[in-house]
């Protein structure tokens, strides 16, 4: 089933850690490890490898039949049957499962792996004793002369430390010889089997190089490329901190150039109250300009009006002289 919308910001890496499937299934770590071991051992009993071996689903439906606390966890209400199970609860259960299912099949297959290992070890080792034996018994199959040819061949320096053997000794009973040959037999049986062991671990010696050198070759390779992101969180923290110095810088800068601009703003306004101040006075003057210009206008109309008067009265009076002068003649 695809996640609806509201699950996109989910991660299925979520469901793939012990918190996460706690945390969906409302459990504890004993009870994640017994679904653990519960899908390892039904996919065990089941030949997965001849075969495909069960589904993911039918693995856990077999699971949860088997198993009441299982059937219970997987159901969301192991614990608490009045939880409100989440809009995200079966897809994530979903991927938990999936994670499970295959978690159990690659550890059942580290184990074969293992296992067919340990017997190619041991097939080894029981066709190098084979081989050794094999070589033993054409040995003893050669006449004795090439058999006493082989022996002073490979041993000249035991037979030159060895004292030349006494009469008494050349007539040795022949049960004393057969404990010889026994002990000689024994002996070489010893060394063949300390050959063997030795050919064995050089094998397997090899074989574990064979398989250890790529792994630690990719551990240098991973070793190396965690260097070098080392190396670039280094110099990315470095960037970081040169970064944060300019910032620190560029605030304080713009901290200093805003109080410098408040303190601009602080003399401004006190050039502004004086301004106003001084304009309130001009204002005041002003005023009091106009009601000495209205003042002395009136006073002005008044005296117009006193001197059109009088230049009547004036009018008046020559006509008056004018009149007496024709009086008198």
């Amino acid at each position: 089933m695809a996640p609806s919308k509201a699950m996109d910001s989910l991660d299925f890496r979520t469901y793939r850690t012990s918190a996460g499937m706690k945390e969906l299934l409302c459990c504890e770590d004993t009870h994640i490890s017994r679904l653990e071991i519960a899908v390892r051992c039904y996919l065990n009993d089941r030949d997965t490898k001849t075969s495909a071996g069960p589904s993911v689903r039918d693995t856990f439906k077999a699971i949860a039949k088997s198993d009441a606390v299982i059937d219970a966890l997987l159901s969301g209400f192991f614990g608490n049957t009045e939880r409100q199970l989440p809009n995200y609860f079966y897809w994530g259960l979903g991927q938990m499962q999936m994670y499970l299912y295959h978690k159990a099949l690659e550890e059942l297959e580290e184990v074969r792996a293992e296992k067919s290992k340990e017997q190619s070890v041991s097939a080894q080792k029981r066709q190098a004793k084979r081989r050794w034996n094999v070589e033993r018994d054409q040995d003893d199959d050669e006449p004795s002369p090439v058999k006493k040819m082989k022996t002073e061949v490979e041993t000249p320096i035991e037979a030159q430390r060895t004292p030349p053997a006494s009469p008494s000794a050349a007539a040795q009973s022949p049960a004393n010889l057969g404990e010889l040959l026994k002990s000689q037999a024994q002996k070489f049986t010893n060394e063949t089997n300390k050959a063997v062991d030795a050919h064995v671990e050089l094998l397997v010696k090899a074989q574990v190089e064979k398989q250890v050198r790529p792994r630690e070759q990719c551990l240098l390779d991973g070793q190396l490329a965690l260097a070098v992101a080392e190396s670039r969180l280094k110099e990315r923290e470095t960037r970081l901190a040169e970064a944060e110095a300019e910032q620190r810088r560029k605030q304080t800068e713009e901290t200093d150039a805003m109080i410098k601009r408040e303190e601009d703003v602080v003399k401004r306004e006190e050039v502004m109250a004086e301004l106003r101040k001084e304009n309130a006075e001009w204002e005041a003057h002003c005023k009091s300009l106009e009601a000495t210009l209205q003042t002395t206008s009136k006073r002005l109309e008044e005296l117009t009006e006193k001197e059109a008067r009088l230049k009547d009265l004036a009018g008046k009076h020559v006509e008056v002289l004018e009149d007496l002068k024709r009086a008198i003649q």
